[in-house]
């Protein structure tokens, strides 16, 4: 199949909440999500925990410029607060060079609510030029 969805975890209960994660697939990408789930079964929140993406592009002078994603997510506390850091990398005139030119690392804290939504805590960024 070219998109499919696979559950990978259950969780404790977080603030009367069931957490599951999922990973969703395609030909070229896959991301894995967190979500929050009422008591009834209904969806009440989620948040993107893993991506692995790449693209390529050409322009009309036939320089490639490629671009990734890649982002994890680490559990830090029992009390389910987590950091998810996604590294964005651009590498221009790949085929003649093949160095990378930009690269972006985005680290972001979140909490589950009361309400079983995904509270950002903080958010932190830092842009690498080579």
């Amino acid at each position: 199949p070219y998109y499919n969805a696979t559950g990978l975890a259950t969780f404790d209960k977080v603030n009367g909440f069931d957490l599951v994660a999922i990973e969703t697939m395609a030909d070229d990408w896959s991301k894995s999500f967190l979500l929050t789930v009422d008591g009834k079964g209904g969806l009440v929140d989620f948040v993107e925990i893993t991506d692995d993406y790449g693209d390529a592009t050409q322009d009309e002078k036939g320089n490639e410029t490629v671009v990734g994603t890649d982002m994890r997510t680490e559990f830090l506390t029992s009390s389910f607060i987590f950091s998810r850091t996604r590294i964005n990398k651009t590498i221009y005139n790949y085929q003649q060079s093949n160095e990378l030119t930009e690269k972006d690392s985005i680290v972001e804290k979140f909490q589950i609510d009361n309400q079983g939504r995904f509270k950002k805590l903080t958010r932190d960024s830092i842009r690498i030029r080579e």
